[in-house]
């Protein structure tokens, strides 16, 4: 596999790291709705809880959604931004981190 001239160009044998920037090398695809998640990664190294670490995360998702209302604080003003990090940080109207969510039991 690491050295067919069908995958790579007729060329496997020679250095060549324009092959990766100039579109020649045929890309990979993903199947599945979770295959370009790299911490349940694929194939035989998969890992063997990740279909239930997926139900169990939209169990938990439906639960709250069923018994709880989300909404925003009444108090906050001004559109919300997402400030780019490791992680997305939301900012509120006055540049100030974090959103404030009300939670109401409904249930």
């Amino acid at each position: 596999m690491s050295r067919l001239d069908s995958r790579w160009d007729a060329k496997s044998e020679e250095f060549d790291p324009e092959r990766w920037l100039d579109g020649r090398v045929r890309q990979g695809e993903a199947i599945g709705p979770y295959a370009n998640l790299l911490s349940f990664f694929a194939g035989p190294h998969t890992c063997l809880g990740w279909r239930f670490a997926i139900l169990e995360m939209q169990t938990i998702v439906c639960d709250l959604i069923g018994k709880f209302a989300f909404s925003t604080s009444e108090n906050e003003d001004g559109p919300f931004r997402l400030r780019l990090a490791t992680t997305l940080l939301p900012l509120n109207g006055k540049g100030e981190k974090g959103a404030k969510l009300c939670v109401k039991r409904v249930v």
